[in-house]
């Protein structure tokens, strides 16, 4: 149960003006982050993929490579029907940022200081709001969730499933989500025998729910099985290793305390950058965070279920970086949500008990201290940001407009880099590996084998077939000189890294 300090700090910010005013902010702020960061290849891959399509159909067979779901490839392909301008993508990505920070504002069971550091804490005003992502999509819809659910066998189930079919269109991890947090209202039928009748009055609804959920997670696997010839994220680790478990182990601490190091190439790292270091804090991190529902077992069954999904994921498929460890810190927030409709089980084990009495005192300046530590976060990336471009692409196409060279025969390599000066420049490049123009790239096996001839032999090929000097852009040192070859310019220290160029 909440302390009734607690709920007297959350009855304080249920005023109208609050959500409003703290969300007119969020968005005036964050509109001053995205101004100034130029997307990265996988933002404007999305963009570019959807601007060259002619249809859906078109689409949604080309995406096939990508190994993700459809809805935000969606939104943004009705987006590109009306603009070629990849800045409307952000605007959109704005939006939905900014509706995340009203739903929690408004209905989240916080204090109003509580809600301002979580808005302007790092997944919410950088992570998940400043890089136009799959991912700001399904956080909406997780607390959104949150908002409408209700405990007991009377509830909205046709919303609530709703909400829970359409997270497993956004990705893998609000999939997971998705699943977790149907789980908690299984586990609240089981655990809830003196409302039996409750539910039984309930079973088409839920049967309706239910319906809805099972269709949209078989649809999201669908979608995202890549084809026979797919080259990307191909492999599956079912192996038992040292080294890729420690990595796995440090989900908890990433997504709790994700502080950079102080450095331009900020992005995807932390303070603490020695793996089994990582991995032994993030038990520590685990066990404190389960102290928060020790007493509830509907919510720690959602709890539970959804991080060793997340965990199991991560070390069989998917290492990945701070964005997708941070749907650990997600599902935290939505079970401590949650668990304010979920009252405590009267009976939980002596053993239980006396760890919830212990912890008590300390439940709300642990949570305060993490949403300082996110709100740190938060502004580490966006000062680093402020001062240092996130990727190269913007500035290189600039330069490219500037000087009329942007109409020119383009070959592009590495082709995954370039993906984001093709998209800026809005057409169409050559891209040695897989032999082929495009604006985008296509994730299949082609792409993987390296040219066999020197780049500079294939820009003077092109040179020659198209009767015209081409130019050459490159994320990488060129190898050797040739008189016939002019370097025009370099623009290096992006945050990304490979995202710096010489053309």
């Amino acid at each position: 149960m909440t302390t009734a300090h607690e709920d007297r700090l959350s009855k304080k910010s249920d005023t109208p003006l609050f959500p409003v005013a703290l969300t007119l902010l969020f968005a005036a702020l964050e509109l001053v982050n995205i101004l100034h960061h130029a997307m990265w290849r996988d933002e404007l891959y999305v963009w570019a993929l959807c601007r060259h399509c002619h249809s859906i159909s078109e689409l949604l067979y080309l995406k096939r490579y990508d190994g993700h779901p459809d809805a935000w490839y969606l939104l943004v392909y009705l987006l590109t029907r009306f603009t070629g301008n990849p800045f409307a993508m952000q605007l959109l990505h704005l939006v939905i940022a900014s509706a995340t920070a009203y739903v929690l504002a408004a209905y989240a069971p916080f204090s109003r200081l509580q809600k301002i550091f979580l808005v302007f804490g790092y997944f919410f005003f950088y992570e998940y709001a400043t890089i136009s992502r799959i991912y700001g999509l399904s956080i909406l819809w997780v607390f959104c969730y949150c908002a409408v659910f209700r405990s007991g066998p009377k509830k909205n189930y046709l919303l609530l499933g709703l909400l829970l079919a359409l997270l497993p269109q956004a990705s893998i991890y609000a999939l997971i989500l998705a699943v977790a947090l149907a789980l908690g209202i299984v586990a609240e039928v089981a655990l809830a025998v003196g409302q039996r009748a409750g539910w039984r009055e309930e079973r088409w609804p839920v049967a309706g729910a239910a319906a809805m959920l099972g269709a949209s997670v078989v649809v999201s696997v669908l979608r995202m099985r890549t084809p026979p010839d797919s080259g990307y994220l191909t492999g599956w680790f079912f192996s038992l290793n040292r080294e890729r478990l420690l990595d796995a182990l440090g989900m908890m601490w990433n997504s709790f305390v994700p502080i950079p190091t102080l450095s331009a190439h900020f992005w995807n790292t932390n303070i603490v950058p020695a793996v089994p270091l990582a991995a032994i804090l993030s038990v520590v991190v685990l066990a404190i965070s389960i102290l928060y529902f020790v007493r509830q077992p509907m919510v720690m069954t959602t709890y539970l279920a959804g991080l060793g999904a997340l965990f199991l994921f991560k070390y069989v498929k998917v290492m990945g970086d701070v964005r997708h460890d941070g749907h650990a810190f997600i599902l935290f927030l939505a079970c401590l949500w949650l668990g304010r409709e979920w009252p405590e089980s009267e009976g939980a084990t002596r053993v239980a008990r006396a760890m919830a009495a212990w912890f008590a005192p300390q439940r709300a300046a642990t949570f305060y201290a993490l949403l300082v530590l996110q709100l740190a976060a938060a502004g580490i990336a966006s000062a680093i940001s402020y001062r240092v471009p996130f990727s190269q692409a913007q500035a290189t196409v600039e330069y490219l407009r500037a000087n009329h060279l942007d109409k020119m025969f383009i070959v592009a390599d590495r082709d995954y880099p370039l993906i984001s000066v093709a998209a800026y420049l809005d057409r169409e490049v050559y891209y040695p590996r897989g032999d082929r123009m495009g604006s985008y790239v296509i994730w299949d096996r082609a792409r993987l084998y390296d040219p066999r001839e020197p780049i500079l032999r294939i820009a003077r090929e092109k040179a020659f077939l198209e009767q015209q000097d081409v130019l050459l852009i490159l994320n990488y040192p060129l190898q050797g000189a040739d008189p016939r070859v002019r370097t025009l310019a370099f623009f290096t220290g992006s945050i990304v890294g490979d995202e710096d160029y010489r053309s």
